[in-house]
């Protein structure tokens, strides 16, 4: 009884964290994230990988070591962007490699796609 008991904990465990990602179609076919979806997402889908990667590799930082961990320890940042915006695009990414190379944890961050 107990083995069943641990599978169904352990199943029921791991739909309630589970995310599923919602997708829409714009009006040429596009398609989009809308709500809430994890980071990993847009580093390693085809589709927005590409310009995701390009502009997280653009932003070039200061060699002076940067003193903003120790303020932004505790915050939790909630990021809106559309992944049909070019400004979401070209800013998301490089926001991404800022709160990295502080040294933040990217769990204090959340992502919202945006529906046009």
């Amino acid at each position: 009884m107990k083995p069943i008991l641990i599978m169904v904990l352990c199943t029921v465990f791991t739909y309630s964290y589970s995310q599923d990602i919602n997708f829409y179609k714009n009006a040429k076919g596009d398609t989009h994230i809308c709500g809430e979806f994890n980071l990993d997402y847009l580093e390693h889908d085809s589709i927005y990988s590409r310009w995701f990667k390009k502009n997280y590799s653009a932003l070039k930082l200061p060699n002076k070591r940067l003193k903003l961990k120790s303020k932004l320890k505790k915050t939790t940042v909630d990021i809106y962007l559309g992944t049909w915006c070019g400004d979401s695009k070209k800013w998301v990414p490089q926001f991404v490699k800022l709160w990295d190379e502080l040294g933040l944890k990217r769990s204090q961050l959340r992502f919202i796609g945006l529906y046009t």
